[in-house]
């Protein structure tokens, strides 16, 4: 029991120092305040003994797309009876998520063992080098030390912003390069060409290596193609070739050329697409030495494979979707797939957008199909103001009220409401008192009301759908 208490003290006091250092934010890369650069990564794996150049990575970078393709590939090599790590992020409810071995997340008890580790040696290159890693670095560096300690054949690796300079890139090899569509999303960071953005993701690809694509953009293509020519890498199209047999929310079914039907339980047009791209890059591992992965180990792996909060249907009076998009080419996909899910429906939406985003341009594109907006603030630095999102709303022309935590003494939650700025007197401040003994504040309240209003304002054949940022969803899903 003794054990158990001081497991649990290691893996909540690895969470706390995480909390403790700075957050990311794009901000401070625009201002020169943070560099990004694989410099802090790399001496910290000097001091772990370089535990990523003991394993075998799938890498796979792209602006939309990639948590998904990175599933369905690990899902595949799972069921192709390989030991698959799988590192993604953000994560939505908690870090665990992120480190995950056969599809099980990795415990409390290693994740603070391993984390232990690593932040011993931050210590010492705080101390000693003035060198300071950051969170991101830092689970990195613990996930390649508990996918060595377990013994993994190999590991699934989504990139977490660009390409080049992100941490995940300080492996120098791979088995196979991935690049999923490229749109735009942190321009601030990439640039605000096809061209720049490309430049950033193209370059995970590795000296001799292999690389997957999914079909790009034109301008996006020429920059990856030159890449792989200046590295001497293998560049594959995924043939993205294939006839839809059905779909509705619950899943899909298609026929490809070359790996038959498929079904997978993921709803939305694009899975499709990410469910050939991982067929194809487990194809070209197969013929890479890989060769336990057959026709039937990729199609059990597309179907069992489950990604959340990707149109993931977690209600159904009213049916209630969960949505992670964040950027311009994932709300169009999202508004395009629940006009094909749901015609001629008008959508309540619970939506929340970091402050970087182009909020504006992403709530005109959702206002097209809404009933009415439910505005919240995700649990970020970078957050969007609920009130501002709500009038931004408003001005436009839309319903929309915010869910925002309150400063008052008392514990209440301001509501920003409107149907039409041409309405006189409008926007209107209401505000609501609870008495229920939540937390004054707490952004995590705000969010519950606004489902709960949401939900109390449908009808039983209404359709709600939470999206706009997973620092958001996630939380709602959890509560």
């Amino acid at each position: 029991m003794q054990e158990e208490r001081n497991t649990e003290n290691k893996f909540d006091s690895c969470i706390r120092f995480l909390k403790s250092l700075q957050k990311f934010n794009p901000k401070d890369v625009v201002k020169g305040t943070y560099v990004m650069n694989l410099d802090s990564i790399k001496a910290l794996l000097n001091l772990l003994d370089n535990p990523q150049d003991k394993l075998s990575f799938v890498h796979v970078a792209g602006t939309n797309g990639k948590g998904s393709t990175c599933m369905f590939i690990a899902s595949i090599l799972k069921e192709s009876g390989y030991t698959t790590g799988l590192f993604t992020s953000p994560y939505l409810t908690h870090l665990n998520e992120q480190i995950c071995i056969d599809g099980v997340e990795i415990s409390d008890k290693d994740a603070g063992e391993y984390l232990s580790i690593v932040i011993e040696k931050v210590e010492i290159l705080r101390k000693e080098q003035s060198i300071f890693p950051s969170e991101f670095e830092i689970i990195v560096s613990a996930a390649f030390l508990y996918f060595v300690s377990k013994k993994c054949d190999i590991v699934v690796l989504e990139v977490g912003l660009g390409g080049d300079m992100d941490a995940t890139n300080v492996i120098s090899k791979s088995a196979l390069s991935v690049i999923t569509p490229i749109s735009f999303d942190h321009t601030d960071i990439l640039g605000d060409s096809y061209k720049s953005i490309a430049s950033h993701k193209a370059g995970i690809i590795k000296k001799d290596g292999c690389v997957l694509i999914a079909p790009q953009n034109s301008e996006a293509q020429t920059v990856i193609k030159q890449k792989c020519k200046d590295m001497n890498a293998e560049l594959i199209t995924a043939n993205m070739e294939h006839e839809v047999i059905c779909q509705n929310m619950y899943g899909q079914e298609f026929v490809h050329p070359v790996f038959g039907t498929i079904k997978i339980k993921m709803a939305g047009d694009y899975q499709i697409e990410n469910a050939i791209v991982a067929a194809s890059a487990a194809a070209i591992l197969g013929k890479k030495g890989f060769n336990k992965i057959s026709g039937k180990s990729i199609a059990l792996g597309l179907e069992r494979a489950l990604w959340p909060c990707r149109l993931e249907i977690l209600g159904t009076n009213p049916v209630t979707i969960y949505d992670g998009s964040h950027n311009i080419q994932g709300i169009d996909m999202l508004c395009r797939n629940l006009r094909r899910l749901f015609p001629g429906k008008k959508i309540r939406f619970v939506v929340g957008f970091l402050q970087d985003k182009n909020y504006e341009k992403m709530a005109l594109k959702l206002g097209e199909i809404a009933e009415k907006f439910y505005t919240v603030e995700p649990v970020s630095v970078r957050a969007l103001s609920a009130k501002k999102l709500a009038d931004f709303l408003i001005q436009s022309g839309y319903e929309a009220q915010a869910f925002a935590p309150s400063n008052d003494s008392l514990s209440s939650i301001e509501i920003l409401s409107g149907k039409n700025v041409f309405e006189k007197n409008m926007p209107k401040k209401l505000v609501q008192y609870e008495k229920d003994g939540q937390v004054e504040g707490d952004p995590k309240y705000a969010m519950k009301k606004a489902l709960q209003k949401a939900v109390s304002e449908s009808q039983k054949n209404d359709i709600i759908c939470v999206c706009g940022s997973f620092y958001f969803v996630g939380i709602l899903k959890s509560m």
